[in-house]
């Protein structure tokens, strides 16, 4: 469920850092130490067991039912929340970014104890945990719009503008979420980019110089992350990074 657009900012972002971090490591000081956004929505009511018009539990509650369910990994439980359609999709793609997010913050950990805490400004995926809608880490419901057997649910995610619609149907009696299509060659993608990480990471712990863990970013993570964000087929050595300010603010 990684939003792609999320992810082109992440690459950027991590392309600028490695690039700033060049400098860092050269002088040794590095280690020294989807969406609408709908004009002021009503707050949805927080009890569970919210009902909407027809006496079903209401959009809101299947949107925070799902949230708990990835928030505990229960994965069967999410499946039974999605339309038909796009369960199976759904959970793939869902299971690789979690993987995803649990390989980057193994890595971080790794490099922290190593390196010192610092190593964010190499490589950094924190922001993924808080770009996946419904399924992101810091949500608040607000509220709920009803157009027959569909409807919208407006969601904040952390302090994020601007806000999510997301689209729900009702099911044999029942509000389902309804996602967004997943690829299978995105998912693929993640594998590839998590794969790499848990090699960086088993590396970090055997003892990696900064110098390996820095061409390790440049080589091989960041080329993976093109492939999350901007497809298969892009070459990473095309993409050019034009936000000069950017780069001056992350320094």
């Amino acid at each position: 469920m990684v939003d792609i657009q999320a992810m082109k900012q992440c690459y950027s972002k991590n392309r600028l850092w490695a690039v700033a971090w060049t400098t860092f490591l050269s002088t040794g000081f590095i280690f020294g130490s989807g969406c609408d956004r709908p004009g002021g929505p009503q707050r949805a009511r927080a009890e569970s067991g919210t009902v909407s018009e027809d006496g079903a539990r209401s959009p809101v509650d299947a949107a925070r039912d799902l949230h708990q369910a990835h928030a505990a990994r229960d994965y069967a439980r999410i499946e039974t929340l999605i339309v038909p359609d796009r369960q199976a999709e759904t959970v793939k793609m869902l299971r690789a970014t979690d993987r995803l997010i649990d390989a980057h913050q193994a890595m971080q950990s790794a490099a922290a104890e190593r390196f010192g805490k610092r190593v964010y400004r190499a490589f950094n995926l924190g922001e993924v945990e808080n770009n996946l809608g419904v399924f992101s880490k810091d949500i608040e419901v607000l509220a709920q719009h009803f157009k027959g057997d569909a409807a919208t649910v407006t969601i904040q995610v952390a302090s994020h503008v601007p806000l999510l619609r997301a689209r729900f149907e009702k099911v044999g009696g029942r509000w389902c979420y309804v996602p967004p299509q997943s690829s299978a060659a995105s998912i693929d993608a993640l594998d590839e980019l998590t794969a790499e990480i848990e090699q960086v990471a088993a590396a970090l712990k055997e003892g990696m110089t900064p110098l390996a863990y820095h061409n390790a970013i440049m080589q091989q993570l960041i080329p993976r992350m093109t492939r999350v964000a901007y497809g298969a087929t892009t070459n990473e050595s095309e993409i050019r990074v034009t936000d000069a300010h950017e780069a001056d603010g992350e320094r």
